[in-house]
């Protein structure tokens, strides 16, 4: 039985966006997963045991880059990629799509590298972008397939000669379950009142300012705004403990930490809310929509996918409050009959262009075609 390896940062990152696929791998291939021990979730661990693969544990120091923990990093995936000896090889995330696919174009193994989000890197345009540039480059120039959640991300790495056209390839996003996500409509909580959430890592890329201030410029009294996810304190741009703290002591915003279990997160709320700078195709979207709850997202790649303007939701201009404001109180003057019917359309879109089935349905084309 041919060994295919998922390589990714975190475990988090596998349990979390790949588990429909592993699942179906699992079916002829052997699946080994790669990542290091994560604090986002309590039972990643187990996750991955009850799929019935194999994790091996990997040091990564997610921090910006480090030469000489990079640099081990990358050894260390030489060894295990030499001792597995897999078949084909999919990297997710910046450094195992950098080093895992060095490593692999070395052993002359398939792999494939999908990016999913360029993140804060490739918000700026700095010394770091350069770099990482540079590193793309080299690492990704053997790589059978790049694949890419978005057409914006694309774009960028064709101008920037990082990849070939002929490698690159579109995916309908991560695939998502929506049988999963039925039984999410609101309760537990004041039905006088629209009930915005957002669910996001607690980053400034996220747009959690924006959130913060333009829950402060909503004159009306008939709403109440959560905010839930968790701290990531490798990201630059990480929240404040004491900041979240403060918004909480002024009751600005409820703040209902973390779950394994989201859909009791979106039976909370109305709307869901996501401000970010950038995506690669937004989970909580996905996910929002498999729920059939109406979306306020900002008019960026990964978001602009699964929030169509007025259709099943709002779109507002990233890093502008102003616009976010604006876009929430059109939220609130929507009727509850308009915002329940158009939440319904977001689902229609998700099941129509990204569902789990759909996804896995391309996965195994390009594995086929690899072997």
């Amino acid at each position: 039985m041919k060994k295919i390896l998922l390589n990714s940062n975190i475990l988090w990152t596998i349990t979390q966006f790949r588990k429909d696929l592993i699942m179906e791998l699992n079916k002829n291939y052997e699946v080994i997963c790669i990542a290091d021990k994560d604090d986002f979730s309590d039972n990643s661990v187990e996750i991955i045991q009850t799929l019935g693969v194999e994790y091996i544990r990997i040091k990564l120091n997610r921090k910006g880059v480090n030469p000489f923990g990079d640099f081990f990093y990358f050894l260390e995936l030489l060894k295990l990629y030499k001792k597995i000896k897999p078949d084909l090889v999919i990297h997710y995330t910046i450094k195992p799509n950098i080093y895992g696919s060095l490593a692999a174009k070395i052993l002359k193994i398939h792999s494939f590298a999908v990016v999913s989000g360029l993140g804060s890197t490739f918000i700026k345009d700095n010394f770091l972008t350069k770099m990482i540039t540079t590193l793309y480059k080299i690492s990704l120039s053997k790589t059978q397939k790049v694949l890419f959640l978005n057409q914006d991300d694309r774009e960028i790495f064709l101008k920037l000669n990082i990849i070939k056209e002929k490698q690159s390839l579109v995916l309908p996003g991560e695939g998502v379950d929506a049988e999963r996500y039925r039984g999410c409509d609101a309760k537990n909580h004041d039905e006088s009142k629209i009930t915005f959430l957002m669910i996001a890592r607690l980053l400034k890329d996220k747009g959690v300012y924006e959130y913060i201030e333009a829950i402060k410029n909503i004159k009306s009294k008939n709403v109440q705004f959560l905010l839930a996810g968790v701290f990531d304190k490798d990201n630059p741009t990480s929240i404040k403990e004491q900041e979240l703290q403060k918004w909480i002591d002024d009751k600005t915003v409820t703040y209902l930490g973390k779950t394994d279990n989201v859909k009791e997160f979106f039976q909370q709320a109305d709307v869901i809310v996501l401000p970010s700078y950038r995506e690669g195709l937004s989970r909580v979207l996905l996910e929002a929509c498999c729920c059939e709850k109406f979306i306020v997202a900002s008019d960026i790649a990964g978001c602009k996918e699964l929030c169509v303007d007025g259709h099943n939701g709002f779109l507002a201009l990233p890093k502008d409050t102003a616009s976010l404001t604006s876009a929430l109180n059109k939220t609130i003057n929507l009727t509850k009959e308009e915002r329940v019917s158009k939440g319904k359309l977001g689902r229609e879109l998700v099941i129509n262009h990204y569902s789990s089935s759909i996804v896995n349905g391309v996965y195994k084309k390009l594995i086929e075609e690899t072997f």
